[in-house]
């Protein structure tokens, strides 16, 4: 084994040394912080040495915590491929973090990577969980309220035939092989205590149990109680079974063909504060279960309808859950609700930032071919459309790739060859266009990132296109690059006529450079249409508002059915709701004694985006 032919000597950070020059100007300065917490607090290195042993060299240029401290920064930066790393590793600054004498390229990584054996990712979880309980020992839990652990699961489509994937219940592309992994979420820490990656066609409760009992060894103590709480897909006798043994609580919704018919023969008792809601608490035993266990029932009132009826028929929304816990059913309701706040970490952990963007472009652009839907380009179906359609359409998919030795307008030359040559007038216009007529003849190499993106789009618009694909074009820029390339945007459409179609996760950005928007979650068109249209004729809103009390007004707001969401950050309230309640919000806390500073509403881009996918689309 590694470790015994080769024993490292430990590797020494130096501390990093301030210094002010516009040489170490960097846009991950926010990275400082995160490395002295990683490698000092934790001792991130030693846990690697003491726990990972990869069969690799003794005379290796990289070590494993320089690789994968470059995963986890990267990550951290929103960083999705080995690209987007290998173009982190060239920053002045990451490289002092990591003690890296040069950039660490995406073949390497990827090289490291597949180093990886069962027996390396039993090694690497342990490494995971000796940092979690270094972390666990210095954290305040309160034992006045159970800490929660959400369970989840997510389907991750993949290409090809990579090891363990199946084919299963895929809702973004049916018959696509995927994974199905397991996930376990502490909210208090906002941490992904532990994954179980599974082939495509395992269903969500399976292994449950098992995977409940590996968690529970993850766990910060045994001093204070536990509430495990999860979906639907979670309904199964023996996970139950398995959180009973240990002696901790559950709040697990219900799954059950005959649901409906068993709750409406329940006695429904009415909720004071609450004219439309009811509850029912009640027990019951499902087939396979030794005992039966407590069932709480929500039901809100949806519509009556008396048009065509001899009576009144009701419409309700049901809610079932079965737990152990002791408190109200509409406290039960609410705590399960709280759920959603933490859909959000655990959406990150799932890579929600994968929506099926860069996989769209391909597809327009021919370098993939869809497995269903149907698209045109300039009134042409896909299927048959004419190759000398595409001489109308520049693109820039992800990162620029040109031959770093050879000067920029070498490097056009070069590719407008490949499309049957422009004369030598154009090349010199596009650099122009681009602001880079000054550095025409310098080599690649020397370019920023930021004038590589922006030489990218000058060999996008070489052939004078009709529309522009443009994939996250702004991605890994300063601030500076980012407002460069969005004035450079602006121009094209403004002065040349040219139409963009642009792809990124920036809203700030979009909703400054685009007219129009088409929103993408997880695969599916939610909607589209003019910014400005979208954003006046949104029926929530957020609401700003500032109050004397802002803690004990949140605890308020949140209990009330009319709030959509309450967030709470810097002493300054974020209410969503629906425009027409702003005035019962004003009267609402004047009413309980609130000192109001100040209520304005803010409507974002952004704030619309997550509005729309936390709630359902009509």
């Amino acid at each position: 084994m590694v470790k015994e032919r080769y024993n490292p000597k430990p590797i020494k950070i130096n501390p990093i040394q301030a210094e002010f020059s516009d040489h170490h100007l960097t846009n991950y300065a926010g990275l400082i912080p995160v490395t002295d917490f990683l490698f000092r607090k934790l001792d991130f290195i030693k846990a690697l040495s003491d726990h990972l042993f990869l069969p690799i060299r003794s005379n290796i240029t990289f070590h494993n915590f320089q690789l994968f401290g470059l995963i986890i920064f990267g990550y951290l930066g929103g960083s999705t491929r080995l690209s987007h790393f290998e173009e982190l590793s060239k920053d002045r600054i990451l490289q002092r973090l990591l003690g890296l004498g040069k950039p660490i390229d995406e073949n390497t990584l990827g090289r490291r990577i597949k180093k990886f054996t069962f027996k390396s990712a039993h090694q690497f979880s342990t490494v995971t969980g000796y940092l979690q309980r270094k972390v666990h020992r210095q954290y305040s839990f309160s034992s006045a309220r159970p800490q929660i652990v959400d369970f989840d699961s997510s389907v991750r489509g993949v290409y090809g035939s990579p090891e363990g994937a199946a084919r299963g219940f895929n809702p973004k592309c049916r018959g696509q092989k995927s994974y199905h992994p397991l996930l376990a979420f502490f909210t208090k820490t906002k941490e992904c205590l532990h994954t179980w990656y599974r082939p495509g066609n395992t269903y969500t409760g399976n292994g449950a149990a098992e995977f409940f009992k590996e968690c529970v060894l993850r766990l910060p103590g045994s001093d204070f109680s536990w509430l495990f709480r999860a979906d639907s897909g979670f309904f199964q006798n023996d996970l139950l079974s398995a959180i009973e043994e240990y002696q901790a609580s559950y709040l697990v919704k219900v799954k059950l063909r005959n649901l409906n018919h068993l709750l409406s023969k329940q006695t429904w008792q009415s909720i004071p504060s609450l004219t439309n809601t009811e509850y029912c608490e009640f027990e019951h035993q499902c087939q396979g279960w030794t005992a039966p266990r407590k069932f709480v029932g929500i039901r809100i009132l949806k519509e009556i309808i008396t048009e065509g009826c001899l009576f009144p028929q009701y419409i309700y929304d049901y809610h079932c859950f079965v737990t152990n816990l002791e408190e109200a059913p509409l406290e039960i309701y609410h705590l399960y609700k709280d759920r959603a706040e933490c859909e959000n970490w655990i959406e990150a952990v799932k890579n929600q930032i994968g929506a099926g963007k860069s996989t769209t472009i391909r597809i327009l652009l021919s370098l993939i071919k869809p497995t269903m839907g149907e698209f045109s380009f300039f009134g042409q179906d896909f299927r048959k459309t004419d190759r000398n359609v595409y001489a109308k359409i520049g693109a820039l998919v992800e990162k620029p790739d040109f031959y770093l030795f050879l000067s920029a307008r070498r490097n056009l030359q070069m590719l407008a060859g490949l499309s049957g040559g422009v004369p030598a007038k154009r090349i010199d216009e596009v650099l122009e266009i681009v602001k880079l007529a000054d550095r025409a003849d310098d080599r690649v190499k020397s370019y920023s990132h930021g004038m590589k993106q922006r030489l990218g789009i000058a060999q996008s618009i070489l052939n004078h296109p009709e529309i522009i694909i443009l994939d996250e074009p702004t991605n890994g820029l300063d601030p500076e690059g980012i407002k460069e390339i969005r004035e450079l945007i602006l121009r094209l459409a403004g002065d040349f006529g040219i139409t963009i179609f642009l792809s990124s996760h920036l809203l700030h950005e979009i909703e400054q450079t685009c007219s129009h928007v088409a929103i993408i979650d997880t695969g599916k068109l939610v909607v589209q249409g003019n910014v400005h249209d979208l954003l006046r004729k949104t029926d929530f809103y957020i609401t700003e508002v500032q109050v004397n009390n802002p803690q004990r007004a949140a605890s308020l707001l949140e209990k009330e059915t009319w709030i959509q969401k309450v967030t709470l950050g810097n002493d300054v309230l974020k209410i969503q709701i629906p425009a027409e309640n702003r005035p019962r919000l004003t009267r609402f806390l004047v009413e309980n004694e609130f000192a109001v500073s100040s209520i304005i509403p803010r409507t974002s881009l952004e704030d619309y985006y997550l509005t729309l996918l936390n709630r359902d689309v009509k």
